[in-house]
This record gives structure tokens, C-alpha cells and sequence, in this order.
């Protein structure tokens, strides 16, 4: 055996080597990584010596170079410049390589979901249930919404008629009335459970298309305060044990109306 492979036939392991195309491996490798933002400096790198977003891709990079029979992607571009998620993006949507491959994918990114997915899979943690739709996340997206709003069109219209039904009922027990006119309520009466039983067996169905509604967020101020609430003047930045700086001479000054985003590549400080 040479490194774990067994010479088998007359090709053995040779046979093993040409179908993981051995000679291209470190020209494909360097081209992948250069393509998820690795400088020549970050290839050089120790994985010990990486920060973790670095780490993340290395990651992205091994699975995608292995070629799989089955892709497994979990929030592949949380930790990806907008560089790297287009080049991802392409990667997988449109390299021969993945056309007779099966890719799944776990991601809040809607983009990346529309140009790479072509069939979506739907986990109900209500009602224990795995649903399949073909067509792309928006147009999932586009179809649960639709069924959310007629499905709790139908609850609202049930609920009213119970309401009503449960009305007529009650008033012609609570104040007497002829035969005719108790057996019709009771028959009202009747009809009414027989709705409560209809909502009561859909109750799961209305908990499933309601548990990933989107709930409105309403952020509260602490009022102004006057004056900067940060203020950064000439201000560095450099790893323990490190020599080199990621920033210096930054200067940002915050007051209580600022909306701030930070921008930059894995490793230069953001955090």
C-alpha cells in the first residue's frame, strides 16, 4: 500500500491518482484559494496563524476541492467578501464540475439562494414536517406568502362565523323561545362545535405557516445626549506578540444619531 491506497490490477494505484487528477492539485488548489480573497501572504500562512473568518474559508476551500458526490454548505458566505460570494456563486451555479452533483445549501443569504438553488426544502419544526418545492427561493418565498395570507383569510372568516353562530345560540336559550325556534339553535349550536373541530384540527397548520413570519422589531432611544458618546483620535491596532499594526491613525467620533456599518476584509481589525 502506498499511502493508504492498495495496489490493485495492473493500474493499482496509479489508476487511484489519475482520477484525483494529481497533476494539476497544487495549481487548482492556489487558484481556488485566490479566488476566496487569499493574498500570498495568507497562503503562506500556518492555519494556526489565521484568524477565524480565514480559518472558515480554508474550510469552503477544502470542500469544494474535494469535489464531493454531495456538497454540504452551512451559511457558506457569513464569512465571505462580496468578491468571494460572487465568485461562489458562479462557482456553483455554473462549473461543469457541480452540474451532476447534489449541493445543499443552509443560508440567510436570499441572493445567493436565488442563483444557486433551483428546489427548496421547507423544515417545519411545528408541524414535524419537510416539504419540497422546485423553483427558486423567491419564488417560494412568493408562494408561502400567498398561503399564509388565504389560509388565515379562512381562519378569520371560520372564527366570525363560530362567533355569530355561538351568538344565536346563547340568545335564544338564555330568553325561551318556541320548539322550532330551539331546535334551529340547536342546530346552530351544533354547526358552531363543528367549525371549533375544523380549527382545532388546522391548529398546527396555522402554527407551521406562522412560525417564520417575519415579526416587526421596534428599537427604542435612550434620548440624545449631547456631545460625541465615542470619540477615537489617532487610535492602532495590533495583535499581542504581533508587530506589525492592522490600522493606525484612526479617528471616528459617534453621537447618539449615528448609524454605523464597518466594511473590510477578514483579518483587518473590524472587530
Amino acid at each position: 500500500a502506498i499511502d493508504g491506497y492498495r495496489l490493485q490490477g495492473p493500474g493499482g494505484v496509479m489508476d487511484q491518482l489519475q482520477q484525483l487528477d494529481v497533476d494539476t492539485v497544487h495549481t487548482r488548489a492556489e487558484a481556488l484559494l485566490v479566488n476566496l480573497g487569499f493574498s500570498e501572504e495568507l497562503r503562506r500562512r500556518p492555519m494556526s496563524a489565521l484568524s477565524g473568518g480565514w480559518r472558515v474559508r480554508t474550510a469552503l476551500a477544502a470542500a469544494i476541492f474535494g469535489k464531493p458526490d454531495m456538497l454540504l454548505l452551512d451559511e457558506p458566505t457569513n464569512h465571505l467578501s462580496i468578491g468571494a460570494v460572487l465568485w461562489l456563486t458562479r462557482e456553483l451555479k455554473s462549473s461543469p464540475t457541480w452540474e451532476d452533483r447534489i449541493i445543499v445549501v443552509v443560508s440567510h443569504d436570499r441572493f445567493f439562494l436565488d442563483e444557486v438553488c433551483g428546489d427548496i426544502l421547507h423544515v417545519s419544526g411545528v408541524a414535524k414536517r419537510l416539504t419540497q418545492s422546485h423553483g427558486s427561493y423567491s419564488t417560494w418565498a412568493k408562494r408561502r406568502a400567498e398561503q399564509q395570507k388565504a389560509f388565515a383569510r379562512t381562519v378569520e372568516l371560520r372564527r366570525a362565523e363560530i362567533a355569530e353562530l355561538k351568538a344565536y345560540a346563547g340568545h335564544g336559550f338564555k330568553y325561551g323561545g318556541s320548539s322550532a325556534s330551539i331546535n334551529k339553535m340547536q342546530m346552530k349550536a351544533k354547526q358552531a362545535e363543528k367549525l371549533e373541530e375544523e380549527d382545532d384540527a388546522q391548529a398546527d397548520e396555522l402554527a407551521a405557516l406562522q412560525e417564520d413570519v417575519e415579526l416587526p422589531l421596534h428599537l427604542k432611544s435612550g434620548g440624545a445626549i449631547e456631545g460625541f458618546v465615542i470619540q477615537l483620535l489617532g487610535v492602532g491596532f495590533r495583535y499581542p506578540r504581533s508587530e506589525r499594526h492592522l490600522f493606525v491613525g484612526a479617528e471616528l467620533s459617534v453621537d447618539t444619531g449615528s448609524r454605523i456599518v464597518l466594511l473590510g476584509e477578514n483579518g483587518n481589525g473590524k472587530t
